[in-house]
């Protein structure tokens, strides 16, 4: 993890300073969030702790599609690692069917998500939900 320990890296779209935070704070021992602030060369990105524990517990499908489109439109980003990471985070159980992934909600219903490759990368081409009970 040589980026975590040198002094200065080049900065691209993907490896940036959202991105290795992300990473530093989900590598710590406790939960860690983030906050970016102005500095003179750019920008400061620092670490605390100590927030509700509620930041960190699981979200209902609809908070889901909604991060998950923020994310997307914001970061530069794989999609299928994004999606795969965050529901293994959220403690959903999913399945693939050659490119559709189905993920279950429990009594909420399923979500489906279409990925399409794009060059190196894949990306969402379609979010369904289908509600439960």
């Amino acid at each position: 993890m040589e980026a975590l320990t040198t002094a200065e890296i080049d900065i691209t779209d993907e490896l940036n300073g959202h991105n290795l935070s992300i990473v530093a704070c989900g590598l710590a021992d406790k939960n860690y969030c983030y906050y970016r602030g102005p500095h003179s060369g750019g920008a400061i990105f620092v670490a605390f702790c100590g927030v509700a524990e509620k930041v960190f517990s699981p979200v209902d499908v609809r908070k889901f599609i909604d991060i998950t489109m923020k994310c997307i439109q914001q970061f530069s980003l794989n999609h299928k690692i994004f999606i795969e990471s965050f529901l293994e985070w959220n403690k959903n159980k999913y399945e693939w069917q050659e490119n559709n992934m189905v993920a279950n909600f429990g009594n909420s219903g399923k979500l489906k998500i279409e990925f399409e490759k794009v060059e190196d990368n894949f990306r969402i081409k379609n979010i369904n939900f289908e509600g439960g009970k």
